[in-house]
């Protein structure tokens, strides 16, 4: 895919596809929810499912930092 970190924007570097996603690997790839899948409600989706499946909330990350981000949504400024 070859993509940048949707969190970081490729600040850590680039994200490690070949590697297993997990703690070991913190460059390696994730399917990040811009808005999360716990708070579907909120961002008025009809269930965990449709946040999941909606093409334009995944973004590719890096493990490490999608388990620094959690459940928040991240703003531009």
């Amino acid at each position: 895919m070859g993509a940048e970190c949707g969190i970081c924007k490729g600040r850590l570097g680039p994200i490690h596809y070949e590697e297993p996603s997990d703690y070991k690997h913190p460059l390696s790839f994730v399917i990040d929810e811009i808005k999360p899948v716990s708070r579907y409600k909120e961002y008025g989706y009809d269930s965990k499912e449709a946040a999941c499946d909606d093409w334009e909330n995944l973004q590719p990350a890096h493990y490490c930092c999608n388990l620094a981000k959690s459940n928040k949504v991240l703003t531009i400024s």
